[in-house]
């Protein structure tokens, strides 16, 4: 039995989660990160905290495994977190020059939920 880590995902009228583009996760992202916390070292903790990657999974409604470890969702989810990963990426080559992975970069590069916060809002404006 896999035991689950649950938070209600942010949810606003009229957003079709298909149409969201990587931006729009980003400040999604953000916002969850707000509400929610800040999480380095896997998707997030059984308190609600997640890390980058884990709050743009929650925008897509997938849950976490209790060990943060991976998370559960459908072949959808998979596709648009790849999509944000690789956009998401780009935009810390080219405008901050880091290379990691996204959660490299949460994890080692970041060094407060401020910073994150405002790294995923400058992207979502750019």
């Amino acid at each position: 039995m896999t035991t689950v880590i649950d938070q209600p995902v942010i949810t606003a009228p009229d957003i079709q989660l298909g149409d969201l583009t990587a931006k729009d996760v980003a400040a999604l992202a953000a916002e969850y990160i707000e509400l929610h916390g800040w999480f380095q070292g896997a998707l997030g903790d059984c308190s609600g905290k997640v890390c980058t990657l884990g709050a743009a999974a929650k925008i897509f409604g997938a849950s976490f495994e209790e060990d943060g470890s991976g998370f559960i969702g459908s072949p959808f989810v998979h596709r648009q977190l790849r999509d944000f990963e690789v956009e998401f990426a780009t935009y810390l080559e080219n405008v901050h020059r880091v290379f990691p992975s996204i959660p490299d970069w949460n994890d080692n590069v970041c060094e407060s939920q401020e910073q994150v916060v405002e790294t995923l809002r400058a992207y979502a404006a750019s």
